[in-house]
């Protein structure tokens, strides 16, 4: 990984092992480089490597519950495909058809690969000899045109999003914008649907635990906001942002939900229920943050006692493993002990 570099925004011209390598031997003399390779474009392979390991997995459920039954011939399982059919076997036949498949459209790629274009992306890697050459190939500027020959680091091998490398460098601009409107929304409804919960946890009647409960549900919608908002933000980055890495979608969002988290969490009193208010007060007088917020913060200890003591079931919860715990007693039922562990 020290001497290669990804290369983005390959001109179709160059779309191809031969003509990448080509390019940068011409860059860099003298037989330092090593290797160069264009991402291939495997949708249709990777959707038909999916099924079949989707079918393996019903093949997997299958034969657990038959052997529940003590692989007797006459309870083999039975799923309906157009059809009541014996799962087993369906499945078997099925993987054995997705394999045929499988290695027909890897020569099929393979057989395209050498010429430009057709199921070579916009994307490669480079390998150079010797890590001085792949630093050097970072810091160039290859051309006036800032989107094309893109060399920077490569991801790491094992967390490569494979899909993001082979995106149409058109559409990309497009689905980043989308993306950062899904964030904005995210932003200005946060205070609205926050609010919300916690006005709808109010009107719950707890019976005999009413007081208690009313020293806590203020806060539940902030608490149930919170724990929910990594999964809307990695949602929105690994559907409309071009990551290229799964380290690097958690790092995003790890900047994103820190952010959050100082608006929403600590300057809650302050925002008040108006984000936009908020923001006018911050753009037109800077300074007056001081003010609001020796205004408004006294009035909130309770607020800010009763979040505390709420985060403390909320980590107690994620220590205990619940979701796991829910999952191994589902899949319990279907696999043997031991496999149920591994799947939860």
């Amino acid at each position: 990984r020290s001497t290669t570099v990804l290369v983005e925004g390959i001109p179709p011209e160059d779309q191809s092992d031969e003509m990448l390598y080509k390019y940068f031997a011409e860059m860099f003399p003298g037989e330092k480089v090593k290797s160069a390779y264009v991402v291939k474009m495997t949708s249709a392979l990777r959707a038909k490597i999916a099924s079949r390991e989707s079918a393996e997995h019903s093949l997997a459920e299958a034969n657990a519950k038959w052997e529940k039954e003590g692989k007797d011939p006459e309870k083999r399982p039975q799923e309906f495909h157009f059809g009541y059919v014996d799962a087993i076997k369906y499945y078997e036949d099925y993987i054995e058809d997705l394999k045929t498949q499988i290695k027909a459209e890897r020569e099929a790629i393979a057989g395209a690969a050498s010429s430009v274009g057709g199921v070579n992306a916009s994307s490669g890697f480079v390998t150079f000899h010797e890590r001085s050459d792949a630093e050097v190939a970072q810091r160039l500027d290859y051309r006036s045109d800032s989107e094309t020959w893109v060399v920077s680091k490569p991801p790491d091998p094992n967390s490569i999003r494979w899909e993001d490398l082979q995106a149409d460098p058109t559409t990309v601009g497009a689905e980043h914008c989308i993306g950062y409107g899904l964030v904005a929304a995210l932003y200005l409804t946060y205070i609205p649907i926050t609010v919300g919960i916690s006005r709808l946890a109010g009107m719950v009647d707890m019976g005999a635990l009413e007081p208690l409960w009313v020293g806590f549900a203020p806060s539940l919608g902030l608490t149930l906001m919170v724990s929910f908002l990594p999964t809307f933000l990695i949602l929105i980055f690994k559907t409309f942002f071009s990551l290229k890495d799964e380290n690097w979608a958690q790092y995003k969002l790890q900047t994103y939900y820190f952010w959050f988290n100082v608006t929403f969490v600590i300057l809650i009193t302050a925002v008040g229920s108006s984000v936009t208010a908020f923001a006018r007060t911050l753009v037109t007088d800077p300074f007056a943050i001081f003010s609001l917020f020796g205004h408004t913060m006294p009035q909130a200890t309770h607020f800010y006692m009763n979040y505390v003591v709420l985060q403390w079931a909320t980590h107690s919860m994620n220590m205990l493993r619940y979701i796991n715990l829910f999952k191994f007693l589902a899949l319990r039922s279907v696999y043997e002990e031991e496999d149920a562990r591994k799947k939860a």
